[in-house]
């Protein structure tokens, strides 16, 4: 992103909303350790992506996700995490 973008590793509030993207690299938010609210909605992601453990809030709503891991929310700093209401939590 910063390459791409010119997006500053410092940032801390990125949105990403309605930009069709399904996938990402587990290195994609690498860089940018001091993110804490992240916005994903209404992309095509059907599994949780890899994001920083900085990360307070994330918004993963309107997305393809079926089912929810806990091992994919498992970050100490997660506060809020918004998924689509027909998605499943499995521990």
């Amino acid at each position: 992103l910063s390459k791409i973008m010119g997006i500053n590793r410092n940032i801390s509030h990125l949105k990403l909303n309605n930009v069709g993207i399904n996938d990402l690299h587990p290195d994609f938010f690498g860089p940018y350790q001091n993110l804490k609210h992240l916005e994903l909605a209404n992309n095509n992601f059907d599994i949780i992506p890899t994001v920083p453990y900085s990360v307070e809030y994330l918004d993963l709503s309107a997305n393809n996700l079926s089912f929810v891991s806990a091992k994919y929310l498992n970050y100490h700093s997660l506060k809020v995490s918004i998924t689509n209401y027909t998605a499943y939590l499995i521990f």
